[in-house]
Parts: structure tokens; sequence; C-alpha cells
């Protein structure tokens, strides 16, 4: 796996995102921490917190929290088992509406002499407060990383699908839910510590049109 293929089949991926004929875009920003701590040598808590605004908001629209406890298998594969809440805010003057989520998921991570690749692979149970079915997701995510600058500095990029695996009320009828693409760099203050400033582009196809949101992300990573 060479450094020149991934760079292309990313750039592929991306370049999907970019095709739709009918299309609406929205500027969005996202703000968010993770907190990683060691419980013992082989288990890990992960804490994930994010404040998302939309275009048009004034305050957030969603508030986002994860927490996921993982098992070291090996050096490359571990397997996590996690919660999610989500707080969403249609305007400024009505109450949220919650969305919760149980997954089970595994990642896998390749360390070469010149990058790192990523794979996280979930399935998410999800259920929204006030409906009675629930729904069912698959989300894969694929990062790559080149650490070979200055410091601790990397460049990353990266790609997640999501696929509807059942039909709920109140989601859409299209087995593939969405495509997230990012591109960032990691900005460290130690090698436990950094900032990631990334762009996102986020595909989501619907009936009725096909929205793309353009995310500036700002990420502080910390491990204890």
């Amino acid at each position: 796996m060479s450094l020149h293929y991934l760079s292309i089949l990313f750039l592929l991926i991306f370049s999907v995102n970019l095709s739709a004929k009918e299309q609406i875009d929205t500027e969005m920003y996202w703000l968010g921490i993770n907190i990683n701590k060691p419980l013992t040598d082989k288990n890990d808590l992960l804490t994930e917190l994010r404040l998302r605004q939309r275009e048009g908001h004034y305050n957030m629209h969603q508030a986002f929290t994860r927490f996921s406890v993982g098992h070291a298998l090996n050096n490359r594969w571990n397997l996590r088992l996690g919660t999610d809440a989500i707080a969403n805010y249609a305007n400024t003057s009505s109450a949220p509406t919650y969305e919760y989520r149980l997954w089970p998921g595994i990642r896998y991570t390749y360390n070469a002499e010149k990058f790192r690749f990523i794979s996280f692979t979930r399935y998410e149970f999800r259920k929204r407060e006030s409906v009675d079915d629930h729904g069912e997701r698959l989300r894969m995510f694929f990062r790559f990383q080149h650490p070979n600058l200055s410091g601790y500095r990397f460049f990353y990029l990266s790609n997640e699908f999501f696929f509807n695996i059942n039909h709920s009320q109140w989601g859409d009828d299209h087995a593939f839910d969405r495509n997230r693409f990012a591109i960032g760099l990691a900005l460290p203050y130690d090698e436990e510590h950094r900032l990631e400033i990334e762009y996102m582009n986020e595909y989501i196809p619907r009936t009725q049109n096909t929205r793309y949101n353009h995310i500036l992300g700002v990420i502080l990573v910390l491990n204890f």
C-alpha cells in the first residue's frame, strides 16, 4: 500500500462527493474535544464532545456526547463498545430533541515508516425520543495520515461511509445514508496533545434534493 495509490483513492472519493447536479449547500462549524485515558494496559476510555453550529443558527444546533471503552487485542486491532447522546435544536426557542445510540465497533491501525492507516467500523442501534421504532446503521471510517512533517505535525485524509440497515419512521429510504470526506492538519503541543483543524465535505443524498455540508472542524485531542 503506497502513498501514491492511497492519495488517488481519497481524491476519487472526494470527486464523487462533488458530482451531484442539484444540491443544497450549507456551511457549518464543529468544535470538539477528545479525551483518551488508559484504564489498564489493554483497556482505555475515550470521551468525545462536539458542539455543532449550522449556517443561519446564532446558537449551536447540535450537542454531541460519546463515551466508548476499548480493548486492545494486539498492537493493530482494538475492540470498542460505545454510547452516544445527541441533542438536536431545531431553533433557539424550542426544547431539544434527543437521539441515543449504542454501538459495538472494531478499529484497525497499520503503522508504516512514512504513514499511518486507520480504519474503524461500527454498527449503530439508534433510538429517538417519542418514536416507537429504532434505526440501525453501519459506519465505515478510513483515515490516512502522513507523520513526516517537522516535529509531530502531520496532515491527514479521511473518509466515512454511512449505510442504513433498516427503514425507520424517522430515517430515510436510502440504503446509502451519507459520506464524509475530510482533509486536515494536526498541530501538536507535545507528543500526547494536539489540535486538529480540518475541512469536511458531507454528502447527503435524499429523495427531494442532495445536501452538501461544508464544515470547518477544530478538535482538541488529549491523551493521558
